[in-house]
């Protein structure tokens, strides 16, 4: 697991009960019976574990990445939408529609593509999951059942972003002069 080949780096070793006193015990029963080895728990390992740390960190470093892109995504998808569509939105605009309405007809559209976008990701997720577990090697350290709050709150994060990414275009359509609007090419 770590790497060195032909060396033990470590075993598991699962108490009968969780209380810090019995862990506590335990550390120094195996501490005294075998010399030179460290009982570390497991929580006190991953903290201080610099490879976990690291994983840790990059794992975070992509989740920022893959929401400031897909925030982005979303910012110039809708931009572009709204600039295709200038002249339509003229059109709504001299035909007496608000700006509230525009506004509004330009963060639904976000909304839908935001649900869609949501739902096959969460779709994705959970078959990559899965395809990671026919890695032999994957197979004892991911759990390819995700939590329904973890799915919730991604769920959730995709509609937020999406409505992120459209609220500047919105805006934007919603300002529009129709006469100026009607007259884009």
């Amino acid at each position: 697991m770590m790497g060195r080949e032909g060396q033990v780096t470590g075993f598991v070793i699962q108490g009968q009960s969780s209380d810090p006193a019995s862990i506590a015990a335990l550390r120094k029963r195996i501490e005294r019976e075998i010399p030179g080895v460290a009982a570390t728990p497991a929580r006190d390992h991953v903290q201080r574990d610099v490879q976990i740390r690291l994983a840790k960190a990059m794992a975070w470093a992509t989740t920022a990445l893959s929401l400031l892109l897909g925030s982005v995504g979303m910012l110039n998808t809708m931009i572009m939408a709204v600039f295709e569509r200038t002249q339509e939105i003229g059109i709504l605009r001299a035909l007496g529609w608000r700006r509230r309405r525009v506004l509004s007809l330009i963060l639904g559209e976000a909304l839908c593509l935001g649900l869609l976008g949501a739902a096959l990701g969460l779709i994705l997720a959970i078959i990559g999951l899965r395809a990671l577990l026919l890695v032999p090697t994957a197979r004892g350290f991911i759990d390819p059942n995700l939590p329904p709050t973890i799915l919730g709150f991604g769920f959730v994060l995709g509609l937020v972003l999406s409505l992120l990414g459209g609220t500047y275009p919105a805006v934007r359509a919603a300002a529009l002069d129709p006469s100026e609007a009607l007259r884009h090419e």
